[in-house]
């Protein structure tokens, strides 16, 4: 009877798991098309593709520091500046193919990071999110911001697209997934989207700041900048790499939104989508740096990236400032 009970469980699992199979299947045939397609078109002395589709990582984070400092003409309670304490959490990355998610979890400051990356040759794309309620500050000198009294949400999507992709691999430094034989660079256009909310979790905070229970800003921006890959590689097992990436973005269009604690916009002001009309000296400019060094030894790897987001978001009545910084070790495996 138990037998009996064991086929049926396992027939009735397998028939709940066959949309995913199918699934997996298009996925693969999907990607079997675009390698034969970029295989074609790429330099196999430069650039070649790892023979695995999956990796798994571990991801120490060493280091992730945010400020934010803001005001609006009218109200000026939510001037200063907020920052995060230095912060060692681990992450775990897995990577199929040329898709990646990486997540970390810290369960003292309910600081939570995802990120969701597509990374090819060509053109490649990101969503990182961070939510966390650890940031502290003086706001307006007189206010100060202790921990879990505000919580912010960051979020950033960007993609790139490389035009030297014949000779240049993204992946190769971002995602361990190709093999950079030779030293290689390339220029780059991006586009990319980011909003900073900030919620008032504390009441009484929220009355030293006027009312102020939230603020949102958000803007689409253009980039252009360059990547190199540095490549050192002993034998055939043994390969170094180190990779620099410099793509700034110039905003397009932003909007800002906030509510005060009677429901209405927090000092008047609330602006949806207007063109950035900046001069050229004040024109707003999302800097994102890259850098990455690993070493591949046959199926695994280790190294390190740091990534770098500066980023101020301004209009005629509020200034929103970002800066993230991420130091992140790995150490993993492809199969």
């Amino acid at each position: 009877m138990q037998g009996f009970f064991f086929i049926v469980f396992f027939a009735v699992m397998l028939g709940a798991c066959s949309p995913v199979f199918a699934v997996m299947e298009s996925v693969n045939r999907f990607f079997d098309w675009l390698d034969k397609r970029e295989l074609a078109h790429w330099d196999s002395s430069y650039v070649t593709p790892y023979k695995t589709h999956w990796v798994v990582a571990a991801e120490p984070i060493a280091f992730r520091n945010v400020s934010i400092d803001g005001g609006t003409s009218e109200k000026d309670a939510v001037d200063g500046v907020l920052k995060s304490d230095l912060a060692l959490k681990l992450a775990l990355h897995v990577g199929y193919r040329a898709l990646g998610l990486s997540y970390s979890f810290d369960f003292v400051d309910h600081d939570r990071n995802i990120m969701l990356t597509y990374y090819d040759n060509v053109f490649g794309a990101e969503l990182f999110y961070n939510h966390s309620s650890n940031v502290y500050g003086a706001m307006s000198g007189d206010v100060y911001v202790e921990k879990n009294k505000l919580r912010r949400y960051n979020l950033l999507i960007d993609a790139y697209y490389v035009i030297n992709n014949k000779k240049f691999s993204y992946p190769a430094g971002l995602s361990q997934a190709n093999l950079q034989k030779k030293s290689a660079g390339s220029l780059l256009l991006g586009i990319a989207y980011a909003r900073t909310e900030i919620n008032v979790l504390d009441i009484d905070l929220s009355k030293d700041l006027l009312g102020l229970e939230w603020m949102e800003i958000s803007e689409v921006a253009i980039g252009f900048g360059y990547a190199h890959n540095f490549a050192y590689n002993i034998g055939e097992n043994h390969h170094f790499l180190f990779m620099f990436s410099f793509l700034p973005h110039l905003t397009l269009v932003n909007d800002y939104r906030s509510k005060g604690d009677d429901g209405e916009p927090y000092g008047g002001v609330w602006r949806s989508w207007v063109w950035n009309t900046k001069s050229f000296k004040d024109l707003q400019i999302i800097w994102m740096f890259r850098n990455s060094f690993s070493y591949s030894f046959r199926n695994m790897f280790l190294g390190m990236n740091f990534t770098a987001f500066f980023q101020e978001m301004t209009n005629d009545d509020v200034r929103v400032e970002n800066r993230v910084l991420i130091l992140r070790g790995f150490a993993g495996v492809r199969f």
